[in-house]
């Protein structure tokens, strides 16, 4: 049996990241934040739409 070998690269869920940033903080990011926290242009351009709706699913109030 052959052992996997190492892969240095890891995936990120940047649209995750960056809703768990505003949860964090309780409330939406400027882009300006999300500069200073280190995300690129491209990226804010490209998945802020997706994590404001993972932020919007997660402030909703669920009852069983």
């Amino acid at each position: 049996m052959q052992a996997k070998s190492y892969n240095p690269i890891v995936a990120r869920n940047i649209p995750a990241e960056m809703a768990e940033l505003a949860r964090e903080r309780g409330e939406g990011l400027t882009k300006q934040d999300l500069l200073d926290h280190g995300y690129t242009d491209e990226e804010i351009t490209r998945h802020s739409h997706d994590a404001s709706v993972l932020f919007a699913r997660s402030t909703l109030r669920r009852v069983a």
